[in-house]
């Protein structure tokens, strides 16, 4: 969205600038594209969202709504040159220890894509 240009940085530095920063752009988009949709983010953590979805039979249906919002605000930041897909889990609870009802999917639209920051 922005072209970031830092100054008085190291060559390492200067090189992540431009990835960091459409990352962050990226996940900006999302975030907004999922509150104009309806969802709630309860947390977002580096390139993780936690998102609440309602707990019923449609559960899966907004599960790949989420996916196809994070992909296609990550694929506006970077166009169609970088593959973005998105890994989900969906479970009754937010823990490291899952309760053994967690189900795990990702993307699968026509073409594979993968978020540096979804």
């Amino acid at each position: 969205l922005i072209l970031r240009v830092r100054g008085g940085v190291s060559y390492t530095q200067a090189r992540n600038t431009p990835f960091s920063g459409l990352a962050a752009d990226g996940a900006k988009v999302a975030l907004w594209e999922l509150m104009l949709a309806g969802y709630h983010t309860v947390a977002f953590v580096h390139d993780e969202f936690v998102i609440e979805i309602p707990c019923d039979e449609n559960a899966s249906h907004h599960a790949m709504v989420v996916d196809s919002i994070l992909c296609a605000a990550m694929t506006r930041v970077c166009g169609h040159t970088v593959p973005i897909r998105c890994d989900l889990a969906l479970s009754h609870r937010w823990s490291k220890k899952t309760d053994g009802n967690v189900r795990r999917r990702r993307s699968t639209g026509a073409v594979r894509r993968r978020s540096t920051s979804v």
